[in-house]
């Protein structure tokens, strides 16, 4: 029986605008970061296995227009798996993904201090992970990348004067071209994917996305 001893998990969004007013003109600095930790104790097999998740992203974007952002993201995202149980034997495994994109959000007053926002993103993403078993060889040498297209409706309250509550469909819908190498001890594959899909399903409200926001 596995006992999960500490999970902890913050998701920010923040944002912050140089003027009282998305205006035409007007600069937008944001970013996100998430953070989840957690320790497994498998007292059947006398395994302590930690799980640590991190994601840092940083946008930046200019006003084209009232209440149309463009702009740009970059995004780097760690994760590790220490002892973690493969069959008889126990596995660390390391993960770096690293990210850019562009981006355009336009928002629509719906009524007093309520926004609808649609937010349109094209990124591209590579990713390195190893496993390597403990005390023994490496199992796997992986590199990926994709292209991701995605649209992501949401939308923001007005809390405070400067303080706004986001309400965000991550991806309501995506579309995504991803190449891999997967090396291991013998074997080395190649392959490339496409896929569709979308996040109105049975799990939509899991798929939430809750951030602020802070506009000057």
């Amino acid at each position: 029986m596995i006992k999960i001893l500490s999970i902890f998990s913050i998701a920010i969004l923040c944002s912050l605008t140089c003027f009282s007013q998305i205006k035409k003109g007007s600069t937008s600095i944001g970013g996100e970061f998430y953070y989840y930790s957690a320790d497994n104790n498998d007292q059947i097999n006398q395994g302590n296995s930690k799980l640590r998740n991190a994601s840092f992203n940083l946008s930046v974007g200019k006003a084209i227009r009232e209440n149309s952002v463009v702009g740009i993201s970059l995004l780097y995202s760690p994760s590790s798996q220490k002892n973690y149980q493969t069959g008889n034997n126990f596995s660390n495994q390391k993960n770096n993904t690293y990210g850019a994109g562009i981006f355009y959000r336009q928002y629509k007053k719906l009524a007093k201090d309520f926004y609808f926002f649609g937010e349109p993103a094209l990124s591209f993403t590579t990713n390195h992970s190893t496993i390597d078993q403990v005390g023994g060889p490496q199992l796997a040498n992986n590199r990926w990348s994709t292209a991701l297209f995605r649209f992501a409706p949401g939308i923001s309250y007005k809390v405070l004067r400067s303080f706004y509550l986001d309400v965000q469909i991550p991806q309501l819908l995506s579309l995504q071209y991803a190449s891999y190498r997967e090396r291991g001890p013998n074997s080395d594959v190649k392959r490339k994917e496409f896929s569709a899909y979308t996040s109105l399903n049975n799990t939509f409200l899991q798929n939430l996305g809750i951030g602020f926001r802070f506009i000057f």
